[in-house]
């Protein structure tokens, strides 16, 4: 009886493609037709979790063993460069397949029921918004509190000249220059003031129920109420992205 040599790669699959193609069962889900709607997004969502995790934990090990050189085999012959082409094209593959399934076949379904995701464009074309960031928009009905958006928060945020850069026609972010009173000020830390309750939209000191109120320093570099635009420095940090 000839023995079979068990380091022959021909009788193994290799363990990143196998787990690819598992999730792709998981997404057959989300595509099944026979299948609840809403229990078809959450097949969705779970390829999408189940792939984040994949890239940060084996993809990246991937990175480190060819980085560090390394020149080790998988039982099914590959190395790691080999590995990473192969499981890459396979990801590349499973993302359009996700966004078709979303797109073509889930928002339109959604639709048909009267349930809409509406999304919020970035101010910029970072990244992180491009790929990582969602956002949910809802009607606000409250006048009083649509006054206040546009009054105190929309004016703080364009007043924020901590970390803010300017997005040139070049494509280039260069640092939006500070105020006459050359202080800076951050729209995160004056809305978590505004949120005690210690300052109102416009940067007035408000007193608190104990008689506290803001330091100057906190009152410096709070922001003046909007006003129409009159120096170039001014419109340059309406246009700021944070």
């Amino acid at each position: 009886m000839t023995r079979i040599a068990l380091d022959d790669p021909r009788l193994y699959l290799n363990r990143h493609l196998q787990w690819m193609a598992f999730n792709h069962r998981v997404l057959e889900e989300a595509r099944d037709p026979g299948t609840p709607l809403l229990e078809r997004v959450k097949f969705l969502a779970i390829t999408a979790n189940n792939l984040d995790e994949f890239v940060e934990i084996r993809v990246s090990s991937f990175l480190q063993k060819i980085e560090h050189g390394g020149q080790s085999v998988s039982p099914d012959g590959l190395t790691p460069s080999e590995e990473l082409d192969r499981v890459s094209a396979s990801m590349h593959h499973f993302v359009r397949e996700q966004y078709r399934c979303w797109n073509d076949e889930l928002l339109p379904g959604l639709a048909k029921h009267q349930i809409r995701v509406l999304t919020v464009d970035s101010a910029d074309w970072m990244p992180r918004n491009l790929y990582e960031r969602v956002e949910v928009l809802f009607p606000l009905k409250d006048p009083s509190l649509r006054e206040r958006i546009s009054k105190e928060i929309l004016s703080s945020y364009l007043a924020d000249n901590r970390k803010a850069r300017l997005l040139g026609p070049d494509g280039q972010y260069t640092h939006v220059r500070r105020g006459r009173n050359g202080k800076s000020f951050s729209v995160q830390e004056h809305l978590m003031v505004l949120a005690s309750g210690n300052v109102n939209g416009s940067g007035r000191p408000r007193e608190l129920h104990r008689g506290v109120t803001l330091t100057k320093g906190e009152q410096a570099a709070a922001p003046t109420p909007p006003t129409e635009p009159s120096e170039p420095a001014t419109q340059e940090s309406s246009h700021a992205t944070v």
